[in-house]
């Protein structure tokens, strides 16, 4: 077994005790996240070490199929019409804020930590790009705040996961210990990347909804089956699009866009699976995380870990936000919230486990602990600030900002 039975039995207990309070925990300032990294940290502490590790590629297959399956069922959530009227805004931060946010951390990070090659300071930048909806869940589900501001911020969270995958491979391949940047066309790779994905993901996604309304009319499929088609939909366009060399991330969001957009009925099980099954997925690498990345990371404390980790949830996340919608309106208070709101976890995790892959650099310590640092510390703040600054910028703010665009 991957895991000792006493281990699973107590991780089955805190799944159970978490769902029953788990209407508590969502109003209090102890968010999912939180209490199950917590749990883990708190396992590894316990006298008992009873249970064997958890084995590294199933740690790395387990946090994959999780993003996948989440990035599907989030996108399959987002009505067109919505997305069509905000559209403006999430694009604003992928295509200025992102790239904004990169050269931002690398130039701080270059001058916080002069012993690392540059591109290694890069590597950790790009892996800490991405941002995590499920550690912001109150805001993307709070009924205080514009569809546009939870709409923005869902769509940002789920489309940066794809597009910072190619630079972390990049960064990475080239400051890797015998790495060369002449070994790929990273030009052609990059656009491969982000030309294949959406193509192959319109094609699975409209073909797999269709064929669902076809077999519904027809009355040939049972209504639990629709669950399972859904999720090997988000599965075939992760595969099909890495086969063909695009981004396998980008693909499962937007076939699952397509496809929840393509549906006859209201597919209730895709909303089911947010909130079930894909919490119980992402809850679960956040104990992992709690488990195995934190304790390493406390034993081998770097206070340049610590610096790091605040300027990116702070001004390399909210100066090129802030930049990104200026002169669409929008007061500071809205700025700043969507820039606060950039919390780091599951994408950043699974994009670590991937540049260690096979891979070795020079500090590898520095890489690692900053991005367990950061994410850790985003895992705290983001959990307890989300319900508070929900309500105090849904109660002050929301209605000023509605008719905005």
């Amino acid at each position: 077994m991957f895991m000792d039975l006493t281990a699973l039995l107590i991780i089955a207990f805190l799944f159970i005790f978490y769902s029953l309070f788990s209407a508590k925990f969502e109003k209090s300032l102890i968010s999912g996240p939180m209490f199950f990294a917590a749990m883990g940290l708190l396992m590894f502490l316990a006298p008992s070490q009873g249970y064997a590790e958890i084995d590294e590629e199933f740690i790395h297959v387990f946090a994959e199929i999780t993003l996948i399956l989440v990035l599907f069922s989030d996108a399959a959530n987002i009505p067109e019409k919505q997305l069509k009227k905000y559209v403006s805004l999430p694009f604003r931060l992928l295509l200025i804020g992102m790239p904004l946010s990169i050269i931002l951390g690398v130039l701080l990070g270059a001058q916080l930590f002069p012993e690392l090659p540059i591109l290694e300071v890069a590597v950790f930048v790009a892996v800490l790009t991405p941002t995590d909806a499920a550690l912001g869940h109150a805001i993307v589900t709070s009924n205080l705040l514009p569809q546009k501001i939870k709409q923005t911020l869902s769509v940002e969270s789920g489309l940066n996961d794809g597009i910072a995958l190619p630079f972390v491979l990049l960064f990475a391949s080239m400051a890797a210990i015998g790495g060369s940047e002449h070994e790929v066309n990273w030009i052609e790779f990059i656009i491969k990347q982000l030309s294949i994905a959406p193509l192959v993901a319109i094609i699975i996604g409209r073909l797999s909804a269709k064929s669902i309304n076809l077999a519904q009319k027809k009355q040939w499929i049972e209504e639990g089956f629709t669950g399972i088609i859904s999720l090997a939909t988000a599965l075939a366009a992760f595969a099909l699009s890495e086969l063909l060399g695009g981004n396998g991330f980008i693909a499962a969001f937007v076939a699952g866009y397509v496809f929840g957009n393509s549906l006859d009925s209201n597919f209730r099980f895709l909303r089911e699976f947010s909130e079930t099954e894909g919490t119980l997925l992402t809850m679960g690498i956040f104990f992992i995380f709690g488990y195995y990345s934190v304790p390493e990371a406390l034993h081998n404390f770097n206070w340049k870990w610590l610096v790091y980790a605040v300027l990116s949830l702070t001004v390399i996340r909210m100066l090129p936000v802030y930049l990104a919608v200026l002169g669409k309106g929008f007061k500071l208070p809205t700025a700043l919230f969507f820039g606060w709101f950039g919390p780091r976890g599951l994408a950043s995790i699974l994009f670590l486990l991937l540049v260690l892959k096979d891979r070795e650099f020079t500090h590898v310590e520095d890489i690692i602990g900053v991005v367990v640092t950061t994410v850790a510390l985003s895992i705290v703040l983001h959990g307890i600030s989300a319900n508070p600054l929900t309500k105090i910028y849904g109660k002050k703010y929301a209605d000023k900002e509605e008719n905005m665009e």
